[in-house]
């Protein structure tokens, strides 16, 4: 079964990171996304320039604070897909992902026969 999150076998960060994906980012006339965030006063902004970076309002609310790295994705705000483990697609059911089936043959591919369902590619239907 396919994860509908997994995109070119990547999925968001489960952890504590900004992600363009989470909240709504404004669109810039300079092409960067901004975000609000809710303070004491008012709101303030984050850039996209931060995503997978951790950050919240310090204790009373007035400022911005940079908390450091992501400790699950270290700052790429994506993490490998567990269903199909950072290729992008499931493997095929026939091959295994291998791309190649059966035993050796004359004309084959060193000893293996090119897997009639996936056609040597080792990608199945996601």
């Amino acid at each position: 079964m396919h994860n509908a999150k997994c995109v070119k076998g990547r999925i968001d960060c489960p952890g504590p990171c900004l992600k363009l994906s989470v909240g709504v980012w404004k669109p810039q006339p300079d092409g960067t996304k901004h975000k609000d965030i809710p303070m004491k006063g008012g709101n303030g902004w984050i850039s996209d320039g931060h995503v997978g970076q951790v950050w919240g309002v310090n204790a009373d609310r007035t400022k911005l604070e940079q908390k450091g790295p992501c400790p699950v994705c270290a700052s790429l705000a994506t993490y490998e897909c567990s269903t199909c483990e950072g290729r992008g697609h499931l493997p095929c059911k026939a091959c295994n992902g291998a791309g190649f089936t059966g035993n050796a043959c004359k004309g084959c591919d060193h000893g293996k026969a090119k897997c009639e369902t996936c056609g040597g590619l080792g990608a199945g239907e996601y």
